[in-house]
């Protein structure tokens, strides 16, 4: 009797999978709102101080129009603003994600340690890709395009941003909610690492 709950219990977490699959994912392949969704809340690591005066101009610049889908990297989902100057690119959280509910129920020990070294994993991926982009931000900007770099939750932006997804349908989204980079659109989907390599094997020590 006392384990009755059980199964009531995993019958709901499985309805609630599923309903997330159908209508999150699957629904939609390609982008949309969940995949940009970051769960991880507000860290001092990668928070870079208030915008600056040029910075505050450019953020309200791509906040003014909607965004139109540009197209998809390996890391992140790139949107161009309406005269095609900048492109504002969302990190992909699937590969970065470490919090699930299921992190809170009890698991067998075999894939207890299997789970702790895939999120391990992913903490590492994060962690290496925001320094990258960190390194690109403040050390390269010219070489890798990068005019503004949020990659924490704030409370400073305070602005909505409006994106046009590939099926037509305009979301709107609080900035200071999301993880993205502003970059110039002369650059390619992905300079910043080449960029970024070059520069770093160029450099002396």
């Amino acid at each position: 009797m006392k384990k009755s709950w059980i199964y009531p219990f995993v019958s709901l977490l499985v309805c609630i999978g599923m309903i997330t699959y159908y209508t999150a994912i699957k629904r939609t392949k390609g982008f949309c709102y969940y995949k940009i969704h970051s769960l991880y809340g507000y860290d001092p690591r990668w928070d870079f101080g208030m915008p600056n005066e040029e910075q505050e101009a450019l953020l309200d610049q791509i906040a003014q129009r909607p965004l139109t889908f540009l197209g998809s990297g390996k890391e992140c989902y790139a949107f161009v603003t309406a005269d095609g100057s900048l492109v504002v690119k969302f990190f992909k959280q699937k590969h970065l994600r470490t919090q699930y509910i299921t992190n809170y129920l009890p698991i067998v020990n075999k894939y207890l340690i299997r789970k702790k070294q895939k999120l391990s994993r992913r903490a590492s991926r994060r962690k290496e890709l925001y320094k990258s982009c960190q390194i690109a931000y403040e050390q390269f900007p010219e070489d890798t395009g990068v005019l503004y770099l949020h990659l924490t939750k704030t409370k400073t932006l305070r602005r909505p941003i409006r994106l046009i997804t590939p099926k037509g349908a305009e979301l709107t989204l609080k900035l200071d909610d999301m993880e993205f980079i502003v970059q110039r659109r002369a650059q390619k989907t992905s300079p910043i690492y080449a960029a970024l390599k070059r520069k770093i094997s160029s450099t002396p020590g």
